[in-house]
């Protein structure tokens, strides 16, 4: 013997009526407003940013963490990228004279 299924049938309509008039006592209220979630999270993304920069350049790198923050050091990585930066970082010294062949001698400085 086959099972009977039961079947839905729709609410009356004067069931659904009462519940369209009735009035929603529920309001949700935001504990935060929208723009103060947007400058918190762009906030927190800054500090995760500065934190990441100082562990990276100073724990795991051989710098001092505060030096991550120093315009210099962005400077100084931004200059090597772009390629301006010089080879070797040698600079040469005041003391060095070059020869008429091309040859760099140094002064004798006591």
């Amino acid at each position: 013997m086959p099972k009977t299924r039961k079947v839905r049938t729709k609410r009356k309509p004067a069931v659904q009526k009462d519940r369209q008039n009735k009035k929603t006592w529920w309001v949700q209220i935001r504990l935060f407003p929208i723009w103060l979630r947007v400058v918190l999270v762009l906030v927190l993304l800054g500090l995760a940013a500065a934190g990441g920069a100082m562990v990276g350049y100073g724990i795991i790198g051989d710098g001092e963490p505060r030096d991550a923050l120093r315009w210099e050091t962005w400077q100084h990585i931004f200059d090597i990228m772009e390629g301006t930066e010089l080879e070797g970082s040698e600079v040469p010294a005041e003391t060095d004279v070059p020869t008429e062949d091309g040859a760099v001698e140094e002064d004798a400085v006591e």
